[in-house]
């Protein structure tokens, strides 16, 4: 496991679904909430449904390069799980969407942690769709590593103000719910927090 001092997360799934940005949303809110950050989208596939990830590294230390290494693994899809599984640090998080994915842990060499969101029917009932999932993701990551909801409202309504009517607060509901089911389904949230 990385050091107590820094956290390596990794969001994947198919291209086309707003992965770079869901990682620069994510680089920001730590950045914001006073980390060092270093920031690392996965070369963008060129057709819409090949894989796509992005990686942020916080840190209490500067940083100057990505790891190998990923401490929390948001899987948008069966693909992400696959590719990165490896990647993963001894106990580890594997955040899914549940109603879409069962991951099993024999299908890991090591301890993993498990973390089931309901990704799309969040999104939805935040008024969004399946491009929402992403927000939904950020929200319970945010609540998962003990990072603070209301920087995730201030990057989201920057990133989104120029955005069509409702865009902003569609992305902030999705958020929040994603963040009060972590925080309910998993209130100790995950070992690798700062």
């Amino acid at each position: 496991m990385l050091p107590k001092t820094e956290v390596s997360w990794k969001i994947g799934g198919e291209a086309g679904f707003g992965l770079m940005l869901t990682g620069s949303i994510f680089a920001k809110i730590c950045a914001r909430t006073g980390f060092f950050v270093f920031s690392y989208p996965e070369y963008p596939s060129l057709i819409r449904g090949g894989h796509n990830s992005s990686q942020v590294r916080f840190s209490l230390k500067p940083i100057r390069s990505a790891v190998n290494l990923v401490d929390l693994l948001v899987a948008l899809n069966l693909d992400t799980i696959d590719r990165h599984k490896m990647e993963l640090v001894d106990e580890g998080g594997l955040m899914f969407d549940g109603e879409r994915l069962t991951p099993k842990p024999e299908d890991f060499d090591k301890p993993i942690n498990f973390y089931s969101i309901p990704f799309l029917s969040l999104a939805k009932r935040a008024g969004g769709d399946e491009l929402m999932r992403n927000s939904v993701a950020v929200g319970a990551s945010v609540s998962l590593l003990s990072l603070p909801l209301d920087t995730v409202y201030q990057v989201m309504a920057d990133t989104f103000a120029k955005k069509k009517a409702g865009v902003v607060k569609v992305n902030q509901e999705a958020a929040r719910l994603g963040f009060e089911y972590a925080k309910e389904k998993y209130p100790k949230g995950h070992p690798a927090k700062i």
